[in-house]
C-alpha cells in the first residue's frame, strides 16, 4: 500500500515543473566570497573577486551580470591558487571540454547581459581571484550621485559567507553618503572611508547582495547621466523589501533587509490546480487505510502504556534498535533525527574515537561564536554498517584536510539532504530485516474492494517478546524524567550516567538528565569525557543544526519552502544574475 500511495503522489508531483536548470556536484559548495570594488574618479569601477570553493564536478565557473545598460564590462582576467594566470580567449564556448577550458577565461555577451567564465582545472578545494572593470558604474541621478547595484543574485550555489568592500580615493562616511543594503541577512557599514557589506549567515538560493548608495553631487567626474530620481529608486527598493525604520540604523552599522518572498503565493496557485485531484486521492487513501495499525503483537495483547520504571538500558544498548522502537511507540517522531546523531557522536566520544576540540569562529564585524573541530584522519573501530556510512558522511563534509570544522556538516547536509533521508530510511529497513530473519516480525496482508478497485491492508505483526523491550523503553523514559525522586544517597556510576545521557538524547530528554547530574553526581564533568559544560552542548547543537539544514533543504526541494523566489530591487538596479559551476 505504501508503494501505491507513493506512486500516486509521484504522478501528481510530476505536474509541477522543475525550475532547476543547473546541475553541479553534490560535494560542490561555495565557502566564501570576497569582493573589493574600487570606484575610480571618472565613475568607473575596478572589481576583484576571490572565491573559495570546493569543486567535484563540472568544467567551468561562471558569473552572470544582468541589466548592465551602458555599464560595459572589460579587462577580465583570472589567477588561481597555484599562481596560474589564465589566458583570456575572448568569446567563450561553454561546449568545450574540461581540458580545453583549463587555464582559460572568456566572456559571453548578449546585449547588456554578460557572463564571465573560466575553466576549473583540478577538482578539490580551490581559490580563484578574478578581476574586471565596469564602465559608467557611478550614476548621476536627477538629485544626487550614487548607484543601485547587485553584486550577485540568484546564485545556484549558496555562499556560506560573503564580504564586499567598496572604496575610492574619497572617504565615504555618514556626512557625504548614505547606504542601504537589500537581499541578504547581514549588515552594511562605513569603515575608515570604505563601505562594507557582510553576511550574517549563508546566502540562500535566489537571494542577492544589493547596495543602494547615495553620494554627494560632484564627488565623481563624468558620472553616467541617469534621468531617474534617486528618491524614487529608494522608495521602490524599500517598498519591495522587509525594511523597517526602527531596525535600519543601529549606530555603528545598518541592517540589511531581505526582499519579500512570493514563493508561498506561487505554490498556492500551483497546488490549487491539482487540489481537487489530490483531495480525491487523499479521501480514498484515508477511507481504505483507516483500519491499518503501525504494529500489533501476535498474541493480540495490547502494549501496556504505563509500565513501571526501568533503570537498565534496553535493546542490548543497540542505538538503532532503540531509536526504531521509540519511533514505533510514538515517543519520538521522524523529525527527532538529531537525537540519534547526537547519541552516536556521544558514544564515539565516550569510547575516545573522536573529540570535539573547542574553537572560536569569526562571524561578522568583531563578533565571534563558539565553534569546534573534529579530526577524522584516523579510522575508528566501528563495525555497524550504518555507523560506518555516517562516518563517511562526516569525512565527505570535512573535505581534503579530513578535519570537520564548524558548520561544514551543516552545509553538507543542506546539499546532500537526499543522502540523509536515505540513511534514516535505511534504519527501519535494517532493523526490520533483522527482526524478520529472527522470525520476530511478520507481515500480514488482507484485501478489500471498492468501486472494483482492490486495496491491500498490510499489518506488521511483532512477536510478543518485542513487547517487553518496548515496555522497558517506556519505563526507562519514565525513570529518566523522574530522577529527582531518587534518594541522594544512592550512587549511580559515571559509566551508567554516560549511557543515560546517550539514550536520553534519542528520547529528546537529555536536558532533563543533565539537570540531575549536578545534584546526584557533582564530579561527573571531572570524570567523564561527556562533560555538560562544552561537549554535550556542542554535540547537540551540531546535531540539531545539521538535521534542521537537511530537513529545510528537503522541504524546499519538494516545493514546501526553503529556497525562495525574491522580488524587488528598486527601479534601475544593475548587476546581479546567477553564477556557480556547470
Amino acid at each position: 500500500m505504501k508503494k501505491k500511495i507513493c506512486l500516486i503522489f509521484s504522478l501528481l508531483l510530476i505536474l509541477i515543473p522543475s525550475l532547476s536548470s543547473l546541475v553541479y556536484g553534490a560535494d560542490t559548495h561555495l565557502n566564501d566570497i570576497s569582493i573589493h570594488t574600487t570606484l575610480n574618479n571618472d565613475g568607473s569601477a575596478h572589481v576583484q573577486e576571490i572565491w573559495d570553493i570546493n569543486i567535484e564536478e563540472g568544467t567551468e565557473i561562471y558569473k552572470v551580470f544582468d541589466n548592465m545598460g551602458d555599464s560595459h564590462i572589460s579587462n577580465f582576467n583570472v589567477v588561481d591558487d597555484q599562481g596560474k594566470r589564465y589566458q583570456n580567449i575572448g568569446e567563450w564556448d561553454v561546449d568545450l571540454d574540461k581540458e580545453d577550458k583549463d587555464g582559460k577565461c572568456g566572456m559571453i555577451q548578449d546585449g547588456d547581459r554578460y557572463e564571465l567564465c573560466f575553466g576549473i582545472g583540478e577538482y578539490g578545494r580551490r581559490t580563484y581571484t578574478f578581476e574586471y572593470d565596469i564602465a559608467n558604474f557611478v550614476q548621476q541621478y536627477q538629485d544626487t550621485q550614487g548607484f543601485n547595484y547587485a553584486f550577485f543574485s540568484e546564485m545556484e550555489l549558496e555562499p556560506q559567507h560573503v564580504k564586499i568592500t567598496v572604496s575610492s580615493s574619497h572617504d565615504f562616511n555618514k556626512n557625504n553618503a548614505k547606504i542601504w543594503a537589500f537581499g541578504y541577512q547581514g549588515v552594511v557599514y562605513f569603515d575608515h572611508g570604505d563601505v562594507i557589506m557582510e553576511t550574517q549567515s549563508a546566502v540562500p538560493e535566489g537571494a542577492k547582495m544589493q547596495l543602494l548608495m547615495q553620494i554627494d553631487n560632484e564627488t565623481f567626474t563624468n558620472a553616467h547621466v541617469n534621468d531617474q530620481s534617486f528618491q524614487k529608486i529608494l522608495e521602490d527598493a524599500i517598498d519591495g523589501s522587509e525594511y523597517e525604520d526602527e531596525f535600519y540604523d543601529q549606530g555603528d552599522y545598518y541592517n540589511s533587509f531581505m526582499y519579500k518572498d512570493n514563493t508561498a503565493m506561487i505554490i498556492a496557485i500551483v497546488f490549487a490546480v491539482i487540489g481537487l485531484i489530490g483531495a480525491v486521492v487523499v479521501v480514498l487513501i484515508v477511507a481504505y487505510t483507516r483500519g491499518r495499525v503501525d504494529f500489533q503483537f501476535n498474541d493480540h495483547i495490547p502494549l501496556n502504556h504505563e509500565p513501571p520504571m526501568f533503570r537498565d538500558i534496553p535493546c542490548q544498548k543497540d542505538l538503532f534498535q532503540f531509536y526504531y522502537y521509540a519511533k514505533k511507540l510514538g515517543l519520538i517522531t521522524d523529525q527527532d533525527r538529531d537525537g540519534l546523531i547526537a547519541a552516536i557522536l556521544l558514544r564515539w566520544i565516550k569510547e575516545s574515537y573522536i573529540e570535539f576540540q573547542k574553537e572560536e569562529v569569526k562571524q561578522f564585524l568583531f563578533f565571534k561564536k563558539e565553534g569546534y573541530s573534529v579530526d577524522l584522519n584516523n579510522d575508528i573501530p566501528i563495525t555497524h554498517p550504518l555507523e560506518k556510512k555516517l562516518f563517511q558522511f562526516f569525512r565527505q563534509a570535512a573535505g581534503s584536510n579530513q578535519v570537520l570544522e564548524t558548520d561544514e556538516f551543516e552545509s553538507w547536509c543542506k546539499e546532500n539532504y537526499e543522502k540523509i533521508d536515505e540513511w534514516f530510511e535505511s534504519i527501519d529497513e535494517y532493523i526490520e530485516n533483522e527482526l524478520r530473519e529472527q522470525h520476530l516480525l511478520t507481515l500480514e496482508t488482507t484485501y478489500t474492494s471498492f468501486l472494483k478497485i482492490r486495496f491491500s491492508h498490510s499489518t506488521d505483526t511483532y512477536d510478543a517478546s518485542i513487547r517487553e523491550e518496548m515496555e522497558h523503553i517506556i519505563g526507562l523514559k519514565t525513570f529518566l524524567e523522574e530522577m529527582s525522586l531518587i534518594d541522594e544517597k544512592e550512587v549511580i556510576e559515571v559509566k551508567l550516567w554516560e549511557e543515560y545521557l546517550i539514550f536520553a538524547s534519542i528520547l529528546q530528554i537529555a536536558d532533563k538528565v543533565q539537570e540531575q547530574l549536578g545534584r546526584l553526581c557533582p564530579t561527573f564533568n571531572e570524570q567523564s569525557q561527556l562533560d555538560t559544560i562544552y561537549t554535550m552542548h556542542m554535540v547537540h547543537m551540531f546535531s540539531h543544526n545539521s538535521m534542521k539544514a537537511s530537513h529545510d533543504a528537503s522541504i524546499a526541494a519538494s516545493g514546501g519552502g526553503g529556497s525562495s523566489s525574491f522580488t524587488g530591487g528598486g527601479g534601475g538596479f544593475s548587476g546581479g544574475g546567477g553564477g556557480g559551476v556547470r
